[in-house]
């Protein structure tokens, strides 16, 4: 009697984890979000994005704490057309607006 193994538990999507990961950073932003640092404190200063501190983020600081891959800045710096840095920091920038930009590089991947 032979057991078959699904191909996804062999052969994993590597597109399936890029999406958990962008979701998950979606939610740190969602939770707080912040311009010209990559994470900030309850107080509003600056903190490394992978401190316990840390309540805001940035995408690129959101991006770091879950992962450091690069692909995740590529896949958001594509929607975006401009570097992450650039978008995230831009006078007038809103939260809902960064929101939306990770929902597009989350529905940008295929599954």
């Amino acid at each position: 009697m032979s057991t078959t193994i699904p191909k996804e538990v062999i052969y994993p999507d590597p597109r399936r984890d890029l999406v958990e990961k962008l979701k998950a950073a979606r939610a740190l932003l969602a939770k707080g979000w912040c311009q010209c640092s990559y994470a900030n404190d309850k107080h509003g200063r600056q903190v490394g994005s992978y401190s316990h501190e840390a309540v805001e983020f940035c995408i690129s600081g959101a991006l770091g704490r879950v992962d450091g891959d690069i692909d995740l800045h590529r896949i958001v710096e594509r929607v975006t057309e401009y570097s992450i840095p650039v978008y995230n920091d831009r006078p007038g920038r809103t939260q809902d607006e960064v929101l939306a930009v990770m929902d597009k590089a989350i529905s940008s991947i295929r599954t």
